[in-house]
């Protein structure tokens, strides 16, 4: 986690990622695993070369990548409400990193699909001045979450023009 606090700020929150975003790169990676035994299974039954055994074996560990790549995508994202702000960041290679003021915030709204109300994730969209929204997806707890910078933003006092 690279953020910093400021003088007074605490951390109020800290967004975990629900299993189901690793789902369907679980399915691959068990499909990689069937490949990896079936190819074992060949090689041990019959007349086959080391070779046959390597690529099959190469074949099945490609299948892992996608579930590689989504545990560090996941493992590289910090998420927090704090007194002050919402801090977002992620990036595996590179980082991107952004800090929104509570007092900025004008609206949120949280979606669950029929499969995210079943299994308890969601989706967060914080919306800030003109700005489209900024959707944090496939997060545990959605409602905690969408409450917190709820709480944190009604007792900043407000903006004086």
């Amino acid at each position: 986690m690279a953020i910093t606090l400021r003088p007074g700020e605490e951390v109020k929150f800290e967004v975990g990622f629900h299993w189901s975003v690793f789902l369907l790169a679980k399915l691959a990676a068990l499909v990689g695993v069937l490949i990896i035994l079936g190819g074992v299974f060949q090689y041990l039954s019959g007349p086959r070369t080391g070779q046959e055994l390597g690529f099959t074996t190469f074949v099945g560990l490609l299948f892992f990548l996608p579930f590689c790549y989504r545990w560090l995508q996941n493992k590289n994202k910090v998420y927090l409400v704090t007194t002050q702000r919402v801090y977002l960041e992620e990036g595996i290679l590179s980082k991107t990193q952004r800090e929104i003021p509570v007092e900025k915030i004008n609206d949120l709204s949280m979606h669950q699909s029929i499969f995210q109300r079943m299994v308890g994730s969601g989706n967060v969209i914080i919306l800030t001045g003109n700005d489209r929204g900024i959707g944090i997806k496939d997060i545990e707890n959605p409602e905690q979450f969408k409450t917190a910078i709820s709480l944190v933003s009604q007792k900043r006092p407000p903006a004086h023009f």
